[in-house]
């Protein structure tokens, strides 16, 4: 079964919240600040995320924006005269709420999806299906206001028409449908059809059916609720309780200090004279900022600037030697505590200063969010 589209949502005052929540064909995860935005990106990719009108850090916003690769980030504001205060390189698109009839196809807009406009839910019910004379009895697989799946459909081309008989808590209920998809689940053929037309009736049996059985799924529980700040190896139940400060890993669970040589072994770099210089600290010392060459160099910097050289370049030590693998938890930490003290340390300045501060935080929130590369795990 392909898994669910993955939305982040960022903010607290989401319009639209239960019907994101309803909806089987989308993960919804939440955020309300820097740092649970670091985790959830940590966690797993996400396929689109979304700002609710009342999170107006754009920083945090921009440079979520730059971490989640090709996914769209989508802000929405409560009047359309706010867009203009977010510049046009925040995020990939600012809406008005009022502009859209749902964020359901407001995603489906911005990021391909195919998603349903209403909730579906399992259901398995018997269905007469009468296709050109020939009658069928079949079940179904799964229902929603907007249309129904049918295990084991009667071969029929992409738009054919068909007149159901659905039979849902007891009473028949007579459907005219349209085929629009034919595909393979669980070793069964099925085919997914679209509604032509609902009578009123039809309408609330189908929809206190679908939310009869949305309410009956098992209450889901947040890891991150269960189990406090630890950071999880992955996001396989069977492997939720491995971590890398609790389980055997080769990743340390303190902070590596950086050594003493590493810092004249950068000022080489950037002189050009270095000699035997481990290749990810060559590439990393071609990428500082001005203030942070400024301080590896013993001349005047901010007093941040020392301190924020050493964590990155614990950061890349540790994406070197264990390529593909979030850094342990308490690096994690100390990278979060640098982002939020650059952001409250820097609010005066402006110009060049601002904009390294900008690319360190960059490169901060990317390394929080870093996963393994491994195959795309469904949701639990």
């Amino acid at each position: 079964m392909a898994r669910a589209a993955r939305i982040l949502v960022v903010g607290q005052s989401l319009p639209f919240r239960g019907e994101l929540l309803e909806h089987r064909e989308i993960e919804t995860r939440w955020a309300t600040n820097t740092r649970e935005v670091a985790s959830q990106l940590r966690r797993s990719k996400v396929d689109a995320c979304i700002v609710s009108p009342d999170f107006d850090d754009r920083e945090v916003v921009w440079l979520i924006k730059r971490s989640l690769d090709r996914a769209p980030c989508l802000v929405l504001v409560d009047d359309p005269k706010d867009r203009a205060k977010w510049p046009p390189d925040t995020a990939t698109a600012v809406v008005p709420v009022g502009e859209v009839e749902s964020v359901v196809l407001l995603l489906a807009q911005h990021t391909g999806l195919r998603l349903a406009r209403y909730p579906r839910a399992d259901i398995v019910a018997p269905v007469m299906v009468d296709l050109h004379g020939r009658v069928y009895e079949r079940v179904t697989k799964n229902l929603s206001l907007s249309g129904v799946a049918i295990c084991d459909f009667p071969k029929a081309p992409i738009g054919a028409r068909v007149d159901l008989v659905m039979t849902l808590g007891g009473r028949a209920v007579n459907l005219r449908a349209k085929v629009i998809r034919s595909f393979d689940e669980d070793g069964d053929t099925c085919a997914g059809l679209t509604f032509i037309d609902v009578p009123e009736g039809a309408r609330e049996l189908i929809h206190a059916e679908v939310q009869a059985s949305l309410q009956q799924l098992p209450q889901q529980w947040e890891i991150d609720e269960l189990f406090g700040d630890l950071v999880l190896d992955d996001d396989d139940g069977a492997q939720a309780l491995r971590t890398f400060d609790v389980a055997r890993s080769p990743l340390p669970a303190f902070v590596p200090r950086t050594r003493d040589l590493e810092i004249p072994a950068v000022c080489a770099v950037l002189d050009g004279a270095a000699r035997q210089v481990p290749p990810w600290l060559a590439q990393l010392a071609e990428g500082l900022t001005g203030v942070e060459i400024a301080a590896a160099r013993g001349q005047p910097a901010p007093p941040w600037a020392m301190d924020v050289l050493k964590l990155r370049i614990n950061l890349a030590r540790v994406r070197h030697t264990f390529p593909g693998r979030p850094p342990p938890s308490a690096l994690i930490d100390d990278a979060y505590r640098m982002f939020e003290r650059l952001h409250r340390e820097t609010a005066h300045e402006t110009g060049s200063i601002l904009a390294q501060v900008r690319r360190i935080r960059t490169d901060l929130l990317r390394s929080m969010v870093m996963t393994p590369k491994t195959a795309d795990m469904e949701p639990a």
